[in-house]
């Protein structure tokens, strides 16, 4: 598959999980996995522009999806469904901010529940 078309699917469904995101979790001083600042959304996409087509491979499908999000996190608390802050906002730039988040949704995914983690500002 051609990179610009896996590169409108990945927007695609980020569009639709910041929506879905931005309607559990209050939008202004909150950040999600979908709303980051936009220098670093721009990042992300540079990024992805200029990676080799083996970072589209883990979103064929939800067990390679999760077995992604298993190998980067880390923790051992049990998620809760709905909206859940983990802390502030510097966290995710750090190895464990972004464990933990790795960790969050990969409980969410693999329990069956709708989590919304976010950090505040």
């Amino acid at each position: 598959m051609p990179r610009t078309a896996r590169l409108a699917q990945y927007s695609g469904v980020c569009e639709a999980a910041r929506r879905l995101h931005d309607d559990r979790v209050a939008i202004g001083q909150v950040n999600h996995l979908f709303r980051l600042p936009e220098e670093v959304e721009q990042d992300l996409h540079q990024t992805l522009l200029e990676g080799n087509d083996d970072w589209f491979e883990v979103l064929t499908g939800r067990e390679k999806a999760i077995a992604a999000l298993e190998r980067l996190a880390s923790g051992s608390h049990e998620v809760q469904e709905g909206p859940q802050s983990l802390g502030q906002y510097g966290q995710l730039y750090r190895p464990a901010g972004a464990k933990t988040l790795a960790y969050h949704y990969a409980d969410a995914f693999r329990r069956g529940i709708q989590s919304y983690p976010y950090f505040t500002r």
